[in-house]
């Protein structure tokens, strides 16, 4: 049985996602296939940011300088960083200076599912005898084998890699779920696993919930409080000041968790959620 580790309630702590300037700038980078590089340069006097498009940001400093300089220079610029990398990434589509993806490029070697502590290593396996077809298989020692023919291969294993993460998802989401639902007295009448782009879960007027398969990625805490704050809207629909109150009666830090959930994206590989058609 699949358990959800979470710290007691009793300590004022949470297993949040909450980064640094230079991991923030990494998972952007990693996101859209750019090289990042951090330059110590001797007759450099302050830090700088180049944006090189379409493939390169560059850091560089002056060879006395701490991380901890660093990661503030890049979280006090973090808007105007990303929404020039954004600018360049749009404009280099459309020249088409960025090409078709590379499976190989795309996959990552593992699934690190921290709501349920588990680490899944994937094990790529090109096979010339397919043509446009994909196969996931589980192995011995949390394995993944994904079998993909010659054709379509990012597209296929993405698709592959979701059918995978919703059966996941299934086995361990909805269970917590009602857990949860049970512990806080919340009931709603079902619940749907998906993989929306936009939104970590949902809930109807008629308490329907839907929940993120991407959540499985996420911190224990995080999960936690998502479905708190599905639950609750199982009593007040909208985001009023009586549905903060009912939330913050289930989890008091909910402004420090909203927080870390702005940037909690980044943990899901993005294979399974940008456009596989374009790096």
């Amino acid at each position: 049985m699949v358990k959800f580790v979470s710290m007691p309630r009793s300590q004022n702590q949470l297993h949040l996602f909450e980064t640094t300037g230079t991991e923030r700038l990494t998972q952007l980078t990693e996101r859209h296939q750019l090289n990042l590089q951090f330059k110590a340069h001797p007759r450099t006097k302050r830090l700088s940011i180049k944006i090189k498009p379409p493939h390169s940001v560059v850091i560089t400093s002056p060879k006395q300088i701490s991380k901890a300089e660093i990661d503030r220079f890049i979280l006090n610029n973090w808007e105007w960083i990303e929404n020039t990398v954004e600018k360049h990434i749009t404009l280099a589509k459309a020249k088409g200076l960025i090409g078709k993806n590379n499976a190989m490029d795309q996959i990552p070697e593992c699934f690190s599912l921290r709501a349920i502590n588990e680490s899944w290593k994937i094990e790529l396996n090109l096979n010339s005898n397919l043509s446009n077809e994909a196969f996931i298989k589980e192995l011995p020692g949390n394995g993944l084998q994904l079998t993909l023919g010659e054709k379509n291969q990012a597209e296929l294993s993405q698709g592959v890699l979701k059918m995978w993460l919703k059966t996941k998802a299934e086995l361990t989401l909805i269970p917590h779920l009602h857990e949860i639902s049970k512990e806080t007295g919340l009931k709603f009448r079902n619940a749907k696993i998906r993989a929306q782009k936009t939104r970590w879960g949902s809930c109807s007027s008629k308490q329907h919930i839907n929940l993120n398969q991407h959540l499985l990625f996420l911190p224990p805490d995080l999960v936690r409080y998502i479905m708190i704050h599905e639950l609750c809207h199982t009593k007040e629909m909208n985001h009023s000041k009586q549905f903060w109150t009912l939330v913050a009666h289930y989890e008091p830090r909910f402004e420090r968790i909203e927080r870390a959930l702005k940037h909690a994206q980044a943990l899901i590989p993005p294979i399974l959620i940008q456009d596989i058609s374009l790096a």
